[in-house]
C-alpha cells in the first residue's frame, strides 16, 4: 500500500540521487590548470556593506562536495526502513542538512558562508532531538550549546576580518579572494588573534580537544543516518574552516632562506598544539578505545572520530619543512 512516509522517502531519495549525479561532472571539468575558483557564480546581495552571493570553488572543495553528496544519498537511502515516525519532517532536515553542507564548501562571501554554516547545523539538532536514541534531549541540549558559542567565534573572527579588511581595500567587502589579496598587511597579532577565534569557533565542530565532549554523546543519541552525516561529514566542516580560513587565508610572508610559501595558519597550528600535544594524545587513546559494558555498538564506535581528530593533528606535528614542502606541491598541483 502506497503511504505518504513512503512517498517521502523515495520522493528524498531521487532527489539525493540527482543531487549526486549533478555534482560528478565537477570531477570531469575542473581544470587543475585553470583560475584557482572555478564554477563562479555573483550576484550583488547586500551591496552597501559589500556582502554577495558569491560562489566558487577549487580542488578542495570538489573533493567534499562530491563526498557531501554520496553520503547524502547513502544516508537517505538506509533510513528506509529505519524511520517510521514522521518520515516528510526527518527527509526534510536530511536534504536540508546536506543543503547547508553543501552551501559551505561553496561560498566565498564569509557571510553567506556563515548562513550556509548554521543551517548545516539546525538540521542536527532536530535529527537527533526528534529521532534520536534515549540520551537525545541531552545530546542535544550539548551540541546546541557547544555549536552556539563556536558560532559565536566565527561570527567575531569573521568582522575582525572584515574590519581589518576595510584599512587595505577601496570598499570594506567579505569577499575570501579580495582578503586573501591584502592579508599579507595585517598585523600580527591581529592574524593571530583572527586565527584563534576562528581555532575555537571551527574546532568545536571538529571535534577537537578540548571541544570534543559533545561528539560521542552527538554519535550515540543519532538515527544511524544523521549519525553517518554527523561522522562523515559534519565534523569535517570544522577541519575544511581552519584549512580554507586559517592556512589559506591568514599566511604570512616567506621564510627567509628556504624558498617555500611558508603557511602562517600553519605555523599557528603548530604551535598551539605543540602546548596540548600530550593532552592530544589522550584524547586519542581515549576516543579510540571501545567500551566494552556498552550494549550497543554505536556506543561503542562513538569515540572513534575523536581518536581519529588527535591522529591528524599528531600528522601535523611532522617536521615543518616537509609539511611544507607537501602543501607546496599541492598548491602548484590544484592551481
Amino acid at each position: 500500500m502506497l503511504t505518504f512516509g513512503l512517498v517521502a522517502c523515495v520522493a528524498a531519495t531521487v532527489i539525493a540521487a540527482i543531487d549526486f549525479v549533478l555534482s560528478l561532472p565537477l570531477w570531469f571539468l575542473y581544470r587543475t590548470d585553470g583560475a584557482e575558483f572555478q564554477f563562479a557564480t555573483t550576484a550583488e546581495w547586500i551591496p552597501s556593506v559589500g556582502v554577495q552571493y558569491l560562489f566558487g570553488v577549487d580542488g578542495f572543495a570538489v573533493l567534499l562536495i562530491l563526498l557531501t553528496t554520496l553520503l547524502g544519498f547513502i544516508a537517505v537511502y538506509c533510513s528506509f526502513t529505519a524511520i517510521t515516525e514522521r518520515e516528510k519532517e526527518y527527509y526534510v532536515f536530511i536534504l536540508l542538512l546536506q543543503t547547508g553542507m553543501l552551501g559551505v564548501f561553496c561560498s566565498l562571501d564569509f557571510i553567506l558562508f556563515y548562513v550556509f554554516w548554521e543551517v548545516s547545523l539546525i538540521p542536527l539538532y532536530f535529527l537527533v532531538g526528534i529521532w534520536g536514541g534515549e540520551r537525545r534531549l541531552y545530546a542535544t541540549v550539548k551540541f546546541f550549546l557547544f555549536t552556539l558559542f563556536g558560532s559565536a567565534f566565527i561570527l567575531v573572527a569573521l568582522f575582525m576580518l572584515y574590519f581589518e579588511g576595510a584599512n587595505y581595500l577601496p570598499q570594506a567587502t567579505f569577499d575570501f579572494v579580495q582578503l586573501e589579496a591584502v592579508q599579507e598587511q595585517f598585523s600580527a597579532g591581529t592574524s593571530w588573534t583572527i586565527f584563534l577565534l576562528f581555532y575555537v569557533g571551527f574546532g568545536i565542530l571538529a571535534g577537537i580537544w578540548p571541544f570534543h565532549t559533545w561528539s560521542p554523546d552527538g554519535h550515540a543519541s543519532a538515527p544511524a543516518a544523521g549519525s553517518m552525516m554527523h561522522a562523515g561529514v559534519l565534523m569535517k566542516l570544522g577541519a575544511y574552516g581552519v584549512l580554507r580560513i586559517g592556512f589559506q587565508l591568514l599566511q604570512d610572508q616567506p621564510v627567509a632562506g628556504n624558498g617555500l610559501s611558508f603557511r602562517g595558519g600553519l605555523k599557528r597550528w603548530s604551535r598551539i598544539e605543540m602546548v596540548v600535544e600530550k593532552v592530544v594524545g589522550h584524547t586519542m587513546i581515549v576516543g579510540s578505545a571501545e567500551r566494552p559494558a556498552d550494549p550497543q555498538k554505536k556506543q561503542k564506535l562513538q569515540g572513534f572520530p575523536t581518536g581519529t581528530v588527535g591522529r591528524k593533528i599528531f600528522g601535523i606535528q611532522e617536521p615543518v619543512h616537509s609539511v611544507l614542502q607537501l602543501f607546496d606541491t599541492w598548491e602548484k598541483k590544484w592551481r
